[in-house]
């Protein structure tokens, strides 16, 4: 659906207020007017324009000491004693730290990145990433416009959140989430003292503190709004923080950064590179130059985000442009949703309308959000995979958190998030100046337009069935030994399969039955299914683990993820019963996920196990007892396999019928979800007895035929009897 009005527009993203706080308060060179100080004052009994008098005076030697870190003796005498959290507290400590502000300015400001290295490399060590914040005071320092601030303020603050969780660790093993709630911590104040907690609060605190964090990683901050001598004051701020962590000698647990490799690759297969195509730069430039989605002053952000793309600078490249999404997708989502324009601004009041509301199903007020009727599929699927579902990277809190490296930020996933932001800016783009740009990156354009979500647990479960099947087809080449531990040679073949009978009789007496109810499943569920398949086929599954077509296609059959498990709002006071088919429905789904997970566990270190006993056997070094276990894995890999793929496919069933899951009577849904906890079970025991401490190979041809009789007596009656219904 296209917006038909103009998306809402503001000329600044800070209230007044806030505004007021950043840009008046915390620059002015005065005191604060007698009718401004109200009450605050008459509670300190004049503490307060004594301590503005004595912070005013200019004098560099007060505020820093002569090795140019912060004197925190001199702010602890004229900082206002912390009674509680209010406005008038926090603006007063602003104000008598404005002249702190400047000398912050005026002294780094002069300096090299290698005097700052120099001077400050030692104190930096404590933040394990002493690089990064050279790098960012060397973009701070650098030329051109005022993106450099904005930049510099989100790298410092993502990195200094991270450095003080991992201090924190130093008293607890687990660190609060929040920012907010770390920063009130005892574990801190104890050990960095209470002015420096303080300190902090007012600059990256409450929303009613200078809130530089928040306001900077949320996308409020336009080019030139934040007065450059905060960032150089942070700048300052965390040496000094690491003058004090270096007179106790303490050793910094640093937490290992998050690791997207698994996640690369997944989207590697899918979305274009666009980079690839030689006319990438100048179509972006000029898309993002003419896109209703971005106001004209973030337009040099966005180009800057292209040149530190183009320059392989992916970890500044996502630091840079991920507020820039937000505030895009703010803007579409008050558009759409009517809603004030105040949301589209930082409050200091009210809490912000952050990423996570805007990506929600419904709004505060239990309304439906309408930002998925405007926002193509494929891009909702991309937004939510990449910040949403907590099997995807969640590029945004992971970035804004400081749990990524940005100095070695892959390219896979810097690539999504630049497909991201390229289709969402053609979204909301007029046709006459997306033209040239959809002619020419055509092909890349319509591989977007195609994506599917791959990190929803549906898909994910998806897969993982589609990875069980692949690894069951290649077993037959990978297994070169028959059971009776002779090689497989054209000659032997018919001749050693007669021995391979006896010992199967007296090994794995259960494939018979095995095979047979394998096969009953499958006939009668690919009846209910309406699924064509020969009994060739069918045998061809069964006995040679092949993957026949129609369940190629089905795996690759596209299911519509977005919301499911959310088909009611949480403040619905009249749908209590939906709210519980809601509860069973995402009960369903991590059932789905987990037993394909598990079932994907249990064929891989099979798999791993006869590749081992063989190179084993290859240089004889299987003694009896080993030989006689091996023999027994071979001969019960025909039933684990026929068991597997049946299993997996009643899951597949499930999968394509999960949409209407929230439709079914309760009792029903009950019904279904005791059966899938059942294969759950049988999952986690077969992983247990197929374990190379384990090798009870005889019990895991037992547990899949019990299972297989659930499957045959409990759930498919079940299935046959909704489709009946149906």
């Amino acid at each position: 659906m296209m917006i038909e009005e103009e998306l809402v527009s503001v000329e600044s993203c800070l209230s007044p207020a806030v505004s007021n706080l950043l840009c008046t308060v915390g620059v002015c060179d005065e005191f604060i007017p007698q009718k401004d100080i109200s009450k605050l004052e008459e509670g300190c009994h004049g503490f307060m324009t004594t301590a503005i008098k004595d912070a005013s005076n200019g004098d560099q030697e007060i505020f820093l000491q002569k090795n140019g870190l912060i004197n925190w003796q001199y702010l602890s005498a004229v900082l206002l004693p912390y009674e509680e959290d209010n406005v008038e507290y926090f603006r007063c400590c602003v104000k008598i730290l404005a002249p702190c502000f400047r000398e912050a300015k005026r002294e780094l400001e002069n300096l090299g990145r290698f005097q700052f290295d120099e001077r400050y490399a030692e104190f930096l060590k404590w933040t394990g990433s002493a690089q990064i914040f050279s790098e960012a005071f060397e973009i701070l320092r650098g030329e051109g416009n005022q993106v450099k601030d904005l930049l510099s303020l989100l790298i410092i603050t993502s990195q200094l959140e991270r450095s003080l969780g991992n201090v924190y660790l130093l008293k607890q093993p687990q660190c609060p989430s929040m920012l907010k709630t770390l920063l009130l911590t005892e574990e801190l104040k104890e050990i960095f003292g209470k002015t420096v907690m303080e300190v902090l609060r007012i600059m990256i605190g409450p929303p009613i503190s200078l809130n530089l964090r928040n306001v900077a990683w949320h996308g409020f901050f336009f080019p030139g709004d934040i007065p450059d001598q905060y960032i150089y004051f942070l700048l300052l701020l965390v040496p000094s923080l690491g003058s004090i962590l270096f007179q106790t000698s303490a050793s910094i647990p640093w937490r290992t950064p998050v690791n997207f490799q698994s996640k690369i690759e997944r989207f590697c297969k899918i979305l274009p590179a666009l980079e690839e195509n030689l006319d990438w730069k100048t179509s972006c430039e000029k898309l993002f130059k003419h896109s209703n989605l971005i106001l004209p002053p973030n337009q040099i952000v966005w180009l800057k985000c292209i040149q530190l793309y183009e320059q392989k600078r992916f970890g500044l490249f996502v630091t840079l442009i991920l507020p820039q999404i937000e505030h895009a997708l703010r803007r579409i989502f008050c558009t759409v949703n009517k809603c004030s324009q105040r949301m589209l601004t930082a409050e200091s009041s009210v809490l912000y309308t952050t990423l996570d509301e805007i990506l929600s199903k419904y709004l505060p007020d239990g309304k439906e959000n309408q930002l998925r009727y405007f926002i193509k599929p494929s891009t909702m699927d991309l937004l939510h995979d990449l910040f949403v579902y907590p099997e995807g990277p969640r590029v945004r809190d992971r970035v804004s958190h400081g749990e990524a490296d940005i100095g070695a930020f892959p390219h896979g996933i810097a690539s999504a998030v630049f497909v991201l932001s390229f289709s969402l800016a053609l979204e909301f783009s007029a046709p006459e100046d997306t033209f040239q740009t959809i002619t020419k990156l055509q092909s890349e354009i319509q591989i977007i337009c195609d994506y599917e979500s791959i990190f929803h647990p549906i898909n994910l479960t998806k897969q993982n069935i589609m990875k069980v099947f692949e690894v069951t087809s290649a077993l037959p080449k990978n297994v070169i030994y028959l059971p009776d531990l002779t090689k497989k040679t054209e000659s032997n073949l018919s001749t050693v399969s007669k021995q391979a009978e006896n010992l199967e009789k007296e090994i794995s007496p259960q494939l018979p039955q095995i095979s047979s109810t394998c096969r009953q499943i499958l006939e009668e569920l690919f009846a209910i299914w309406d699924l064509q398949m020969t009994s060739q086929e069918l045998s061809s599954f069964l006995d040679d683990f092949s993957n026949p077509l129609a369940l190629q296609n089905l795996t690759a059959k596209k299911i519509t993820t977005l919301y499911l498990g959310q088909e009611t709002s949480e403040i619905d006071n009249q749908a209590m019963d939906a709210k519980h088919a809601t509860s069973r429905t995402n009960e369903m789904v991590l059932l789905l996920h987990r037993n394909s997970t598990e079932a994907l566990e249990v064929i891989q270190q099979t798999q791993e196990a006869i590749l081992t006993r063989q190179q084993q056997l290859e240089r004889k070094e299987l003694r009896s007892r080993s030989r006689n276990n091996f023999r027994r894995l071979l001969l019960s890999l025909p039933c684990l396999c026929r068991g597997l793929q049946t299993i997996l496919v009643a899951l597949l069933y499930e999968i394509h019928s999960i949409e209407k899951f929230h439709e079914l009577k309760m009792d029903v849904q009950f019904k279904l979800i005791k059966c899938l906890k059942s294969m759950l079970k049988y999952f986690e025991n077969l992983k247990t007895f197929t374990s190379c401490e384990k090798n009870k190979w005889n019990e895991s041809s037992e547990s899949t035929l019990q299972e297989l009789s659930v499957l045959l007596t409990q759930w498919l009656p079940l299935r046959k009897e909704l489709a009946i219904l149906k």
